[in-house]
């Protein structure tokens, strides 16, 4: 009798997991016959764009759609097979931002799986620009010829056409010796074009020798935070004697004064194609200063909000004005080679980009 009970559990199980198996095999059969397509996987935006569409074609009864967390800033709606993706307009801080969106019909472990690049990169509005597309002085609507001062940038600096002038498309910048002594030249926006945050490219062709100094860089218009360096400096550019570098460096109170020098790193000397035109350039933020060389990014100095304010972190909350220069001698370039004179740097152009803020 007992022996009759465990045959008849036994032939129980047996049928039990047969239909199991049936009922997963057409369950598996179902989902593999499960097709997923999208019109695009990749959606590219700018600032100022806030809507683009996907289309989803499935035999699936529906499908679902996600955003990661910490994707705030992008949405999509569904509406029938169309998934329309939103995105909110970028904040003055971002430059470029990027999310993953999945697309899955089926359902259980047994899903079809799409994905949906989203980026969103910034795009820069031209404010500012000097082509120097007109040969003789320079344009004194955008520019001031530089004249001699206490810097030694400025110890030899002389305010005449003959030492910066536009020449075939180019602004020239030359350094010389006479019998009176050095001679050399630069300009600066002050008061023409002043700014607060930004994108600047200047493309340039650099002079070379023992004692030659170009630069390009910035000042503040008005130095609201008291005197060098309380209120700032951003060097874009400084080139020394024949180094294969260049210099990029942030001065302040805070990194000349205090000697904050490493936290966060003041400067970067990444090196550039000599005796050829670059592009030299910062994008600025409320936040940061991005320097670049030939469109990539060198360093980055970040503003520190843990910082006390007054230590004077972050002094470039400011408008300040661009310089472009060719110098020759001083403290940190050491002696002139007499010998490598004339030299001379040459501008291409000068583009100045604006923020959009939302």
């Amino acid at each position: 009798m007992e022996m009759r009970k465990i045959g008849r559990l036994q032939l129980f199980t047996s049928m039990l997991l047969m239909m199991l198996l049936a009922c997963n095999k057409k369950s598996d059969a179902s989902l593999a016959g499960i097709n997923l397509s999208i019109s695009q996987s990749t959606l590219a935006f700018s600032e100022k764009d806030s809507v683009q569409t996907v289309q989803v074609q499935t035999n699936a009864s529906d499908f679902e759609v996600s955003i990661p967390s910490g994707s705030s800033w992008c949405s999509f709606k569904k509406n029938g097979t169309t998934v329309s993706i939103s995105v909110s307009g970028m904040a003055s801080s971002i430059s470029q931002r990027s999310a993953i969106v999945r697309i899955i019909a089926g359902s259980g472990v047994k899903q079809v799986e799409k994905t949906v690049t989203i980026t969103q990169n910034r795009i820069w509005k031209l404010l500012w620009e000097d082509n120097f597309n007109a040969d003789g002085p320079v344009n004194t609507a955008n520019w001031t010829l530089q004249s001699k001062g206490s810097s030694d940038w400025k110890m030899y600096m002389t305010p005449t056409d003959e030492l910066a002038f536009v020449q075939e498309g180019k602004l020239i910048l030359k350094a010389r010796k006479t019998n009176n002594g050095y001679e050399t030249s630069g300009v600066a926006s002050l008061n023409k074009f002043n700014f607060k945050y930004g994108k600047v490219e200047v493309r340039a062709k650099l002079s070379a020798g023992q004692g030659t100094w170009p630069a390009i860089w910035m000042m503040p218009a008005q130095s609201i935070y008291g005197g060098w360096p309380k209120s700032g400096e951003i060097d874009i550019m400084e080139h020394l004697n024949n180094e294969s570098k260049i210099y990029q460096v942030i001065h302040s109170h805070y990194v000349d004064n205090l000697g904050m020098k490493t936290d966060p790193l003041y400067s970067f000397t990444p090196s550039f194609v000599v005796g050829s035109y670059n592009t030299y350039g910062i994008e600025w933020f409320p936040d940061k200063i991005d320097f670049l060389v030939n469109g990539t990014i060198t360093f980055t100095y970040p503003r520190k909000a843990s910082v006390p304010a007054d230590q004077l972190q972050w002094p470039f909350d400011q408008p300040f004005y661009l310089i472009l220069n060719q110098a020759l001698g001083g403290s940190w370039v050491g002696k002139i080679d007499d010998s490598v004179l004339p030299v001379q740097s040459e501008i291409d152009y000068v583009k100045v980009y604006g923020l959009s803020y939302y």
